[in-house]
């Protein structure tokens, strides 16, 4: 930590550079042949004052890490899918509510990205197409979504949701199969998944979408001892279920709709609260 306001000009001339972390400062801006030094690998900024960079930022073919965290953007450069080996941008606390337009072509490289506490209010496809994605934190964004386009990301292995404005989370999310660490707290709001597997934890969470997406080729939704109250009418889009589980929950009665499963071949609603079937199912 010191107090520059300036980065050093003379930096500039260090063309062998492969690093520069210059956190915790007061800088402003950063000087605009910051390009020559063409050989940096990771550039670490955050804890200044900055709100741009410049572009000549563009001309570090090597560059894999960049951090801006705890600074005062607003919106973010627009040349950034022409750092063709960037690996992982953080801009944590700041201050940007979208991103360019021209974001999603970092979907060839970029593996981490952690863009926690902005203004962003949609997980948008500007992030959906970052096929190469693998650790995502998007926490403490007014969010309202998990999107279905999200389970595109295949190689998604860490996914960081925290205090956001949840309401729903699509089962989609099931499609990403590597995904080992899911977190979704503070998103009390949060309507879908049913309270009663958001409260069983992110591998239930999981559990219970992949019993549900997993049904075309399945054929069957083993969706026993979630703790249901209610049953969920997300099931009735997949008419061709043939064989439907939803024993030892706490559910009291069952839809009249699920005479829409016209191929099921089982239905097992033992261990539950119910006082009656429809009487579509005598």
């Amino acid at each position: 930590k010191n107090d520059m306001r300036w980065f050093p000009p003379s930096f500039t001339t260090l063309v062998n550079l492969k690093n520069v972390d210059i956190r915790n400062n007061l800088i402003f801006e950063l000087p605009p042949d910051i390009g020559n030094c063409a050989k940096l690998l990771e550039l670490r900024l955050d804890h200044n004052k900055l709100y741009d960079l410049p572009q000549s930022m563009a001309q570090m073919p090597l560059l894999r890490k960049v951090t801006l965290d705890h600074n005062r953007f607003q919106i973010l450069p627009g040349w950034l899918d022409e750092l063709e080996h960037l690996k992982m941008l953080t801009f944590n606390y700041n201050e940007v509510d979208k991103l360019p337009s021209t974001f999603h072509l970092l979907g060839t490289t970029l593996t981490e990205l952690r863009c926690t506490y902005n203004k962003l209010t949609q997980i948008s496809t500007m992030f959906t197409a970052l096929k190469r994605l693998k650790i995502l934190d998007i926490s403490g964004n007014p969010i309202k979504s998990v999107p279905k386009q999200l389970g595109q990301c295949e190689d998604l292995e860490e996914l960081y949701v925290n205090f956001c404005s949840l309401i729903t989370m699509d089962i989609h999310l099931a499609e990403c199969r590597k995904l080992a660490t899911f977190k979704y707290e503070g998103n009390e709001l949060m309507t879908y998944p049913p309270r009663e597997v958001q409260v069983k934890g992110p591998t239930m969470v999981l559990r219970f979408f992949r019993q549900i997406t997993d049904c075309p080729k399945s054929k069957m939704m083993l969706l026993d001892k979630f703790d249901l109250a209610e049953f969920d009418e997300t099931i009735l889009n997949y008419p061709k279920c043939t064989w439907l589980d939803m024993s030892r929950n706490n559910m009291m009665k069952i839809p009249a709709e699920i005479r829409q499963l016209q191929f099921a071949e089982l239905i097992n609603f033992s261990h539950n609260k119910l006082a009656g079937i429809p009487r579509i199912l005598c």
